[in-house]
């Protein structure tokens, strides 16, 4: 199985993706704003793979993430 995905959020989750910028400008019929990045799921039904999506979400954990925590302790000096 290989299944392309690409999350979209609106409300409170999209304010607080949009301020890790991990949304995309565009949004779908529904309003939802698209992530910048899809990810595809793997494997078979009854052992699907989602490596690909952990690799996204670690990655951008990582990338914006680490600034802002730098940042937080920063501010306790």
């Amino acid at each position: 199985m290989q299944i392309q995905l690409q999350f979209g959020a609106k409300g409170g989750l999209e304010h607080l993706l949009g301020r890790a910028n991990a949304l995309g400008e565009q949004a779908d019929p529904e309003g939802y704003r698209l992530m910048q990045r899809a990810f595809t799921i793997g494997g078979t039904p009854s052992n699907p793979d989602s490596s690909s999506l952990w690799s996204i979400l670690l990655r951008e954990a990582a990338t914006r993430g680490a600034p802002a925590l730098l940042d937080l302790l920063n501010r306790r000096k």
